[in-house]
């Protein structure tokens, strides 16, 4: 075949198939390289380090003592700056935190103390007394009144054990437990 001015002319006593390309060698596929978990964890250790160590020179501090120091210094120039009427509001409100607590867990106890009185099992009584706050009523005794007509079964009883066996109720007995775990809760 020759070629002039864009034009293809075949010779037409050789071979009309073009010649065979160079041959390639054949190329292996790379060998994907298996990591163990020890090197996994100690490659991210690495990038984490060098990654937080980057930030702190991005933020011009020279390593992790030195942010920790600045960052104290900081805080300590804001509760300079807080007034003492600030600082007041702060320990009121860090008190009625205390005090809303300390009410919350004393009216579970009256009311789970009310529930035994009720004639339920000291071992029920806080479950009751969980689902009687979610009843409406004018007092404690008037929501465990209503769970107790709801669900008669909270009163009192035998109970099973794990093979379904009756179990005597001692109620005097589940009553100084309870009257024990108020006291301990009050003070």
């Amino acid at each position: 075949m020759k070629t002039f001015k864009n034009r293809v002319f075949f010779d037409v006593e050789s071979d009309p198939t073009p010649p065979p390309a160079d041959p390639t060698p054949e190329t292996t596929p790379p060998v994907e390289k298996t990591f163990t978990q020890a090197e996994v964890n100690a490659l991210n250790a690495k990038t984490k380090t060098s990654e937080r160590i980057a930030l702190l020179k991005e933020l011009g501090i020279e390593d992790a003592k030195d942010a920790k120091d600045a960052l104290k210094k900081y805080k300590e120039a804001e509760d300079a700056k807080k007034t003492e009427s600030e600082k007041l509001q702060e320990a009121i409100k860090a008190e009625q935190t205390k005090a809303t607590t300390a009410e919350q867990r004393a009216t579970i106890a009256e009311a789970q103390l009310e529930a035994v009185k009720l004639g339920v099992p000291a071992d029920k009584a806080q479950k009751m007394v969980k689902l009687a706050m979610t009843y409406d009523g004018e007092t404690v005794s008037d929501k465990l009144n209503a769970v107790l007509k709801d669900f008669p079964e909270f009163k009192g009883g035998s109970t099973l054990d794990k093979f379904g066996n009756a179990i005597k109720n001692e109620g005097d007995k589940t009553l100084d437990k309870v009257a024990e775990e108020f006291a301990k809760a009050m003070g």
